[in-house]
């Protein structure tokens, strides 16, 4: 998990296969990026159900650059 120094707020999680060769990115609000081709991995939780993120991709908040932007974040946040 990355979170905020100054106010302990949750930035985001970060998952890394054990191998290193995937990753994954999310945020609280469910902002999601990672390794190329994460999404063929992915899939939703809607009550007892699975969703297949290819079902709602145009939905979904697919966000390329997330670890970098959380990263900048966090650090921007702990130098004040």
């Amino acid at each position: 998990m990355l979170w905020s120094l100054a106010s302990g707020e949750v930035l985001g999680t970060l998952y890394v296969a054990a191998d290193g060769s995937r990753w994954l990115m999310t945020t609280p609000d469910g902002a999601f990026d990672g390794s190329s081709n994460i999404e063929e991995s992915l899939a939703f939780r809607n009550s007892a159900v699975f969703v297949d993120v290819h079902s709602i991709v145009g939905h979904t908040k697919v966000h390329h650059g997330l670890l970098q932007s959380v990263l900048e974040t966090a650090t921007r946040l702990s130098v004040r």
